[in-house]
C-alpha cells in the first residue's frame, strides 16, 4: 500500500507495518491507523505516520536503550485491550520531543509510552500512574554532562 507523507514523500507500506490505535493516541483520538517505520541508520529509532494525516508523524525510541532502569508495569486492561499474551509480543516505546535548539536537547515521554503488540499489530498509549518519570526526559543527558564537563575545564 502507498501512502503520502509529508516527510518522506510517497512511501510503501506493508500490511505488517500498520499499527491499529483503536483509541488513538493522546491527543489524537481520531488518528487510528499508523505505520511503525524502522530507521535504517538508527535501530533503536522509529516513524509512527499516520495513515490518514500526511503531516502527522511521531518520532519514537525505545526507551530501555537510554533508560536501562525504566520500568513498565501494564495494567491487565491494557494488556487485554492489546491482545498481548507473552512479552514477546510487545514493543514499548517514547515518543521524542526534538526542540528548535537542536537533537542534543531532545527529550521522551516516560510517563506516557506507546505499547505495541507486534503479533496482533495493536497500540496504545498509556499513562502511568504513581511514577516519578516525566514527560521530558533527556535523551542525551550523559553526552550533555560530558560535554558540558570538557567546557568547563578548558
Amino acid at each position: 500500500m502507498q501512502i503520502e507523507t509529508s516527510r518522506f514523500g510517497t512511501i510503501e507500506v506493508t500490511e505488517k507495518e500498520i499499527i491499529a490505535f483503536p483509541e488513538g493516541l493522546l491527543g489524537f483520538p481520531n488518528h487510528k491507523k499508523y505505520a511503525l517505520l524502522p530507521m535504517p541508520e538508527n535501530p533503536y529509532f522509529y516513524w509512527l505516520q499516520s495513515l490518514t494525516d500526511k503531516d502527522l508523524a511521531f518520532l519514537l525510541v525505545d526507551p530501555f536503550v537510554f533508560f536501562p532502569k525504566y520500568e513498565v508495569h501494564l495494567e491487565d486492561k491494557v494488556l487485554k485491550f492489546t491482545k498481548v499474551t507473552s512479552p514477546n509480543q510487545v514493543a514499548i516505546l517514547t515518543i521524542v520531543t526534538i526542540p528548535h535548539t537542536g537533537v542534543k536537547k531532545a527529550t521522551t515521554n516516560l510517563v506516557g509510552p506507546v505499547v505495541i503488540n507486534l503479533q496482533e499489530l495493536i497500540g496504545k498509549q498509556v499513562v502511568l500512574q504513581g511514577t516519578e518519570y516525566t514527560t521530558k526526559h533527556l535523551l542525551f543527558a550523559k553526552a550533555n554532562k560530558k560535554q558540558k564537563a570538557l567546557h568547563e575545564s578548558r
